[in-house]
């Protein structure tokens, strides 16, 4: 995630490899970090259709680089991919909402610098 490009490749559980990129804005109500991941097309800077949601609104947060992951929604090897490539760290916060918990993550400045801004 060092560079100013984004794509990285996520094997799904079939075993099937895409190519997808991380981009980031801020969700209307809360002024929050949203982190989308869409799918990469590597002679395209815009990218394609959206991948699925990383991040989660769950109320307002104090630092512009905090969120929760969206861990209901996004498939377990998406989040250990993006685990591996160290785009976040855990802060050891979670928040509940309905049956599930939601890690707080801080989007590293690597990461935060590489993303694109939609």
């Amino acid at each position: 995630m060092a560079s100013n490009r984004t794509i990285f490749t996520y094997r799904d559980p079939w075993g099937s490899e895409h190519e997808l990129a991380l981009v980031r804005t801020i969700y209307q109500m809360t002024g929050n970090l949203a982190v989308e991941a869409l799918v990469a097309d590597r002679g395209d800077e815009e990218y394609g259709q959206t991948w699925c949601n990383v991040t989660v609104n769950l109320g307002r947060l104090p630092e512009p680089d905090l969120a929760f992951l969206d861990t209901n929604n996004m498939s377990k090897e998406l989040v250990e991919t993006l685990d591996s490539l160290g785009v976040y760290e855990y802060t050891g916060r979670k928040a509940r909402s309905g049956y599930c918990e939601y890690p707080l993550v801080r989007f590293t400045e690597d990461a935060m610098g590489a993303m694109r801004r939609r």
